[in-house]
């Protein structure tokens, strides 16, 4: 708004430009989602092993977030063999210990833990509970991701806006230039042609 006024000084667009280019980056960092997308594909590896919760599993794994919370969201506790609830279930622990060693999102870890216990008891409830929890954290993430998206187009904008006022500011110092590149080398004489 300040911006809009007649009669800004270019240093001061320049300076309120970098001042919201630098609010804008900050604010991206505060929604890096790194660890904690890191966290989800390393459950999907782990529900990929299974045919009944692989729609799941591939989803997360590929950071298809949206799809994956929807499959999470009805998701219910698979029938497997040993073999391969043995297989599903070490790999959640591994899941389970690397989201422990992050302390960023322990809302993972928790949903994590619910889904190996109710895998490997039998409990239903706290399968699905687990499931439903992991589904809100990849809507969580997936609407992070979607914001920072946002975010970065915007900084971009506003970087070529500062660019081009940068460009603008340069043209004004140097002032109007007289006579052109040409100065000096005009017709001599008489110019009826």
């Amino acid at each position: 708004e300040s911006l809009e006024q007649p009669g800004v000084a270019p240093k001061e667009a320049l300076a309120k430009l970098s001042e919201m280019e630098n609010a804008l980056q900050e604010m991206q960092k505060q929604l890096s989602t790194g660890s904690t997308e890191k966290q989800i594909k390393e459950v999907g590896e782990a529900l990929s092993l299974s045919e009944a919760t692989a729609a799941a599993g591939d989803a997360m794994s590929k950071g298809d977030l949206q799809k994956a919370a929807a499959e999470l969201s009805s998701m219910e506790l698979p029938k497997l063999d040993r073999k391969t609830e043995k297989a599903v279930t070490e790999k959640l622990e591994q899941a389970e210990r690397n989201a422990a060693a992050s302390s960023k999102n322990q809302d993972v870890k928790k949903s994590i833990e619910k889904m190996r216990q109710g895998l490997s008891k039998g409990d239903k409830a706290a399968f699905e509970d687990g499931a439903r929890s992991l589904a809100k954290e990849c809507e969580i993430q997936a609407q992070k991701k979607q914001l920072s998206e946002l975010l970065k187009k915007q900084a971009q904008s506003l970087g070529e806006c500062k660019a081009e006022c940068e460009g603008e500011a340069r043209a004004v110092a140097q002032g109007p230039n007289k006579g052109g590149n040409k100065a000096g080398k005009g017709s001599g004489g008489d110019q009826r042609g």
